[in-house]
C-alpha cells in the first residue's frame, strides 16, 4: 500500500500554491515530476508562507533542502556552486539558529525593506541591493558556495554587519544581525 505525503507550500508573493506529492518509494521525486522543479522556487515558496505547517517540516543546510512529513524525508540537492543564507536582522528580539527551518523560523521585522551588501574576504561586492523580508521576517539570499565574507544590512537608519561562510557545514540561518 502506497503512503502519500503531501507537502504544501503557499507562495504568498504570487498568490500561487505549490503542492508537492511524494510517494513512499526510492524514485519519489521522479514519479511526480519534482526532479524538474527548481529548488530555488521551492525554497522561495516555503520561505514566503506562514500558514499552519504542523503536518510537515522543511529545513535547508549547506547541501540540500530537506522536506519531511509523516516520518518520511526527501532531500533535494542545492544547485551546484550555490548556498542559501537566510538572514533576519532585528532591533529587539531574535532566536538562536544554525540550520534554517523554512517552516518555523520567525524574524522580528516582517515585510521590511533592507539595504544589503555582501562582500567576499577581499572586499569585492558579491551582492548588493534592496531586499524585502517575507512574512516570516527573513530575507533569503542565494550566494556562491565556498565564500568567506561579510554582510552589511541597513534599515531605517540602523546598520548591522556580520561575518559568514558558505561552506557545506556553515550556518544557513543568520539571526545575529542586531540593527543599531
Amino acid at each position: 500500500m502506497k503512503r502519500w505525503i503531501v507537502i504544501a507550500a503557499v507562495a504568498l508573493l504570487t498568490g500561487a500554491a505549490a503542492i508537492f506529492l511524494v510517494a513512499d518509494r526510492p524514485d519519489v521525486l521522479g514519479a511526480f515530476g519534482i526532479t524538474d522543479t527548481d529548488v530555488t522556487d521551492i525554497v522561495a515558496a516555503l520561505e514566503a508562507g506562514t500558514e499552519d505547517r504542523t503536518r510537515f517540516n522543511a529545513s535547508i543546510d549547506g547541501d540540500a533542502l530537506h522536506l519531511t512529513a509523516d516520518g518520511e524525508t526527501v532531500n533535494i540537492d542545492l544547485p551546484e556552486g550555490r548556498f542559501y543564507l537566510s538572514v533576519a536582522p532585528y532591533l529587539t528580539s531574535t532566536h538562536e539558529c544554525f540550520t534554517h527551518n523554512l517552516v518555523s523560523c520567525r524574524g522580528e521585522l516582517v515585510n521590511a525593506t533592507f539595504s544589503i551588501t555582501v562582500r567576499d574576504a577581499d572586499g569585492a561586492v558579491v551582492l548588493s541591493g534592496d531586499f524585502t523580508s517575507g512574512a516570516n521576517g527573513f530575507v533569503g539570499l542565494w550566494l556562491p558556495a565556498g565564500l568567506d565574507g561579510t554582510i552589511t544590512v541597513g534599515h531605517e537608519g540602523h546598520v548591522a554587519t556580520g561575518a559568514f561562510q558558505t561552506q557545506p557545514a556553515s550556518a544557513t540561518c543568520m539571526t545575529t544581525l542586531v540593527l543599531s
